[in-house]
Parts: C-alpha cells; structure tokens; sequence
C-alpha cells in the first residue's frame, strides 16, 4: 500500500545557508545522523548507512524551487519499497527556514507504516536540528 510522511521543522537559520547544505547531495553525514557516508556521481548517490547497508539514489535538486527530491534505488534497511523524498524550503524571514520532508512508501502493512512513521519522523527531526546548527555555523562572522 501506497503511504506517505510527511513532517515539518522550523529552522533558526536563513534558507540560503540551510540549502547550501542540502543541495548537491553531497555530505550530508555531516547532518544526517543515519548515514556514515556518501558518494555523489552526476545525479546518482550512494550512501552509508548505520549497521552496513548501502543506498543508491537518483536525486534532482531544484535551486530556484529550494526543492530536493530523491527516489531510493536500491536499498535492504527498510521494510518499504518504491521510497521517494522530497525536502523543500521556504524563507519565513531572513534568519527562519520552513523545512518540509515528504517521504512516499510503499509497505505491505499498516504496522509496518507505524513503525517506519516513527523511525523516519524522529530521523527527520534529528536531521532538522542538525541542519540549523550547521547553517548557522556557515553563517557566524567570526
């Protein structure tokens, strides 16, 4: 069954910072807890994750849009299929980041759902939190 995730965050950080961060794909260990490590060739990446598993990814990311959308190629860590995320920013003012992160699955059971829901919404939010100290960091005159 076809299902989808969908959380928001609210950054402390200005959106050009915070999608400097996100946008080529490439790095994003340093923010995203769950990965160990990445590799970007072209519009394919490859990922590291916790306990050994290895993502591929075929990702776009649309500057103008401040939109990041990536469809998981192969994968064995989920108990979900057909994955597709979507992470858009919005500027609420200069120093305030809307961060919107859809992720589509396909799972065969509601409780599969559940379980995956509250893995991937705590993920997200680790994520956002880590994405803010980093944009701020970027942004700090020193």
């Amino acid at each position: 069954m076809k299902k989808s995730i969908k959380t928001l965050h609210t950054l402390n950080a200005p959106v050009l910072a915070t999608w400097n961060l996100i946008e080529s794909g490439a790095e994003w260990e340093k923010w995203f807890t769950r990965l160990t490590g990445s590799n970007v060739e072209v519009n394919m990446r490859y990922c590291d994750l916790e306990g050994g598993d290895t993502l591929e990814e075929l990702f776009l990311s649309h500057r103008a849009e401040k939109t990041f959308i990536y469809s998981v190629e192969k994968q064995n860590s989920f108990p979900a299929t057909n994955l597709v995320g979507i992470i858009r920013l919005e500027e609420v003012d200069e120093n305030t980041t809307k961060l919107f992160w859809t992720l589509e699955l396909d799972v065969e059971t509601e409780e599969i759902f559940t379980q995956m829901k509250e893995m991937v919404s705590a993920a997200y939010s680790d994520a956002a939190a880590r994405l803010e100290q980093l944009a701020l960091e970027t942004t700090t005159i020193v």
